[in-house]
């Protein structure tokens, strides 16, 4: 594993354990989401490690609960931003496909990690993401947040939204 991937972990990490001492359970967990995102791209040595330091810093039950409903709030939240539109600039479709992309990575953790699934929906946040995103009026925005989320993201971050095919067909 990278110097660099190593450190952002690791900054991650304890950026995780200071969320949870103040009780910001989402932002708190989204870090270790991010750390379980990148295990699939870690040698085995480097996996092993973050694996193990995951478990050991799995959240307790009150506090996986908070995050399960603040995931379905992301969604509610999203649906509510692009129901009031129609053309965007490139921060505010940055923010949404950040979210978007965290809640993917949510879900995937829970199924993966802890071993449930959290039952929301996401399709019309989906629906709405994409046809915006279709739109003539707002592509170069989306072409500029997609660029900014895969330079500035700091982690091997894998997901259909960064990809540009995704939205052009």
């Amino acid at each position: 594993m990278s110097h660099d991937l190593e450190k952002s972990l690791e900054e991650r990490f304890g950026e995780y354990i200071r969320l949870i001492k103040i009780g910001a359970h989402f932002e708190a967990i989204a870090n270790l989401v991010e750390i379980h995102h990148c295990l699939s791209v870690m040698d085995v040595k480097s996996k092993s490690k973050w694996g193990e330091k995951l478990k050991q810093a799995q959240p307790h039950e009150e506090v996986l609960r908070v995050a399960e409903s603040d995931v379905d709030h992301e969604i509610k939240y999203i649906e509510k931003v692009l129901s009031v539109g129609t053309i965007w600039n490139d921060d505010e479709i940055l923010h949404v496909l950040t979210q978007r992309i965290l809640v993917d990575m949510f879900l995937d953790y829970y199924r993966d990690f802890i071993g449930r699934d959290i039952s929301i929906s996401v399709s019309k946040a989906d629906e709405l993401i994409v046809s915006v995103a279709r739109t003539k009026e707002n592509r170069r925005a989306y072409e500029i947040s997609i660029r900014l989320m895969k330079k500035n993201w700091g982690l091997p971050i894998r997901s259909k939204w960064l990809d540009d095919k995704f939205y052009w067909g």
